[in-house]
């Protein structure tokens, strides 16, 4: 909206994600103390002669495969667990931001006076039954709809901000004219993501810094 309460048309905008697309839910550490369970029951068959190596006829080698084995199980699940404190602090880090954000443009009381869609589509290669990206409108979590690959949501304010719960992707916006809002979400290069907002908003520069 300009300086004198009318409405203007904007050129459509991107913004990229600052970070890729991380899910907590997803991490598992059963494949790892699987791995770690077979290895100890070679180690020990073989210690106790009662099993060998295929092809060598030997227990010692069995032990040894063994202990190599458990070495990398060990580090296997080592490493997924300081990636995960690691994504965990970032994703801790990341609400707070999210809530900061949220609270400084909803600050502003401006409404629309009607209820407007919005409506965020995902690109046709991103699995919605796999990821779910969360997205929040004003605060609010939107509903996902799997067949329609979409979350939707509304508003009847003219600033907004939509933000996403698993990945730094935070986009404010003002609302320029009053027909559904239709964002389209996709995957750049490497693991970031971006939303295409359409031309009946303005977006903001609190996000794009």
């Amino acid at each position: 909206m300009s300086e004198n309460g009318e409405f203007q048309n904007n050129a459509p905008a991107k913004v990229v994600s600052q970070s890729g697309y991380v899910n907590l839910s997803k991490v598992g550490y059963g494949g790892d103390i699987l791995g770690m369970l077979i290895s100890l029951v070679l180690i020990f068959g073989g210690l106790s002669g009662r099993l060998v190596l295929r092809g060598t006829n030997s227990s010692t080698a069995l032990v040894v495969v063994g202990f190599l084995l458990l070495a990398w199980d060990i580090f296997s699940l080592t490493s997924k667990i300081k990636k995960v404190n690691a994504a965990k602090e970032n994703q801790a880090a990341l609400e707070q931001k999210m809530h900061m954000q949220e609270d400084a443009v909803l600050a502003t009381p401006t409404n629309l006076g009607v209820s407007v869609g919005v409506r965020i589509e995902q690109d046709k290669a991103l699995p919605i039954a796999v990821m779910d990206f969360s997205p929040r409108l004003n605060g609010v979590a939107m509903t996902m709809k799997k067949k329609e690959k979409a979350y939707i949501g509304s508003t009847d304010r003219v600033r907004n901000i939509i933000n996403f719960n698993n990945m730094d992707l935070t986009v404010a916006f003002d609302v320029t004219a009053i027909s559904e809002i239709v964002i389209r979400l996709q995957r750049e290069d490497g693991d970031q993501y971006s939303v295409i907002l359409p031309s009946n908003v303005k977006v903001l520069s609190l996000v794009q810094q």
